[in-house]
């Protein structure tokens, strides 16, 4: 049985640092924080999930039980965020690849991002170790989506 840390309750603004995401009050932070942190590479089909963000995070509150069946929530919803002054302000993704089962369970680390008035400071570093512990908790291990010419985000990787 899978577990996941997921949050479906309110989080106070005065709560700064890590917590999972949770799907009612993080969509449209992270479309915005994934949309500037990416801008540069971002191709249609992110332009495209950055837009469906938006619109699931304008559901009414009946309706965000469909988030749970929807792919591209499915694939942001079990990693972390860091907020800072009640700002979302860095973002992990985790999730199960979709590879055969004999090649062994391993999971997904996507969406690096760290808002750029708040790098240097580690946020990043604390995003992964908590994204990683979570891999590890599930005994799987873990793949990497990096841009190839990411410097910054490879050099995180290595460490």
């Amino acid at each position: 049985m899978l577990v996941v840390s997921l949050s479906l309750s309110q989080t106070s603004s005065t709560n700064d640092g890590l917590r999972p995401v949770n799907l009612h009050t993080d969509l449209a932070p992270l479309a915005d924080l994934i949309e500037l942190a990416f801008a540069d590479s971002m191709d249609s089909s992110g332009r495209a999930a950055v837009r469906e963000m938006r619109t699931l995070s304008r559901l009414r509150p009946e309706f965000q039980t469909l988030l749970g069946v929807n792919e591209l929530v499915q694939g942001i919803s079990l990693g972390y965020v860091w907020m800072k002054n009640g700002k979302l302000v860095g973002n992990v993704s985790i999730y199960p690849a979709d590879i055969p089962a004999r090649l062994g369970k391993t999971w997904i680390i996507a969406n690096v991002a760290v808002h750029p008035d708040y790098r240097g400071q580690g946020i990043a570093t604390q995003i992964m170790r908590a994204s990683l512990h979570e891999i590890h908790r599930q005994n799987a291990r873990a793949i990497l989506q990096v841009d190839a010419n990411n410097d910054v985000a490879q050099r995180l990787y290595e460490r």
